[in-house]
């Protein structure tokens, strides 16, 4: 009916409201209909007082150390802005929700995501974010329907992996393990396992020479890496595998030491429960929080930047061997 009033095609009129949502403007309802609205915009919601959304995977919100959250927060109100943190509770439908329904609080002026969206859902946050609302993601994909899209800061998966390949593989190795847990089959995990897939055909061993070992929160067949042969490195992929098979080994009184040869990711500072005295490469979560304050910042004060695609590195301990 507008369509027809104003003289123009029903796609044209579609292609208004889409832009309308994009900018805040409009809000669409299956139920309800369309409705137009006037967005928050930075400048009504108070200046310093205004808001940022941070959105933390679970395991993240309980086990990163508090370093990651208060350097977050100590960034953000050095800049003026307060902090609101949510946490999805490991649902992808949640935090999914909890996006969409921070763009609409009154003086929440953009978010920082450790993100658990599919590519559909990250599709739908984009196309539901209005043009004055800048959100960082931490982990992701960054492409969607092949183009770059937002701002993320990742872990140097690609980078360290590497680096362990090309020594074990020069020191006589022959064979990775890599134990993960179910719920960490994501684009991290899969962007090692092309890195070691990658090295394994460039020295020329087999690709079955690459087991991928998937685990729950808990894992009682330890028996699988010990008295392997010294040409096999088991890879537990994040903390939490390590603590898995830390509780695993503990639990039948064996050594840690008779999972050599071994290596853990995992982030500074972690509790006791989730690091080992097995080799070891610590992520600098420090670093990776300002780096995604800072990129937020720079979005806020230039909307047309270029997107960031900014890795994170961190240190190695308990031996250089792999390193």
């Amino acid at each position: 009916q507008v369509a027809a009033e104003v003289g123009i095609s029903h796609i044209t009129w579609a292609k208004v409201l889409n832009e309308l949502k994009k900018r805040g403007m409009a809000e669409r309802s299956r139920q309800r209909g369309t409705f137009i609205r006037k967005p928050v915009r930075r400048a009504e919601a108070g200046g310093v007082g205004d808001m940022i959304a941070v959105f933390m995977d679970d395991i993240n919100t309980r086990h990163i150390n508090m370093d990651f959250m208060d350097t977050i927060q100590n960034m953000l109100a050095e800049a003026g802005y307060r902090t609101m943190f949510m946490s999805a509770a490991e649902s992808s439908e949640t935090q999914y929700a909890q996006v969409l329904s921070a763009m609409r609080i009154p003086g929440c002026c953009g978010g920082i995501i450790w993100s658990l969206l599919d590519d559909k859902q990250t599709a739908g946050i984009l196309d539901a974010r209005p043009s004055d609302w800048p959100l960082i993601f931490m982990d992701g994909n960054q492409k969607v329907d092949g183009k770059l899209q937002y701002d993320l800061i990742r872990w140097d998966i690609t980078g360290i992996t590497e680096k362990i390949a090309d020594k074990f593989l020069a020191s006589g190795g022959k064979e990775f393990i890599c134990l993960a847990h179910e719920r960490h089959m994501g684009l991290s995990f899969l962007t090692m396992v092309k890195t070691l897939k990658y090295k394994l055909s460039a020295a020329g061993l087999p690709l079955k020479n690459l087991k991928i070992v998937r685990c729950s929160d808990t894992f009682s067949d330890v028996e699988q890496f010990l008295d392997r042969s010294k040409d096999s490195l088991l890879i537990a992929f994040v903390h939490k595998e390590i603590g898995i098979l830390k509780k695993a080994m503990e639990s039948k009184s064996i050594s840690e030491r008779c999972l050599l040869p071994a290596i853990g990711f995992s982030c500074s500072g972690m509790p006791e429960q989730y690091s080992w005295s097995l080799p070891i490469y610590n992520y600098d979560t420090v670093k990776f929080a300002a780096n995604a304050v800072e990129c937020l910042l720079q979005r806020i004060k230039n909307p047309l930047l270029a997107y960031n695609h900014i890795l994170v590195s961190g240190t190695a301990d308990n031996g250089d061997e792999l390193f």
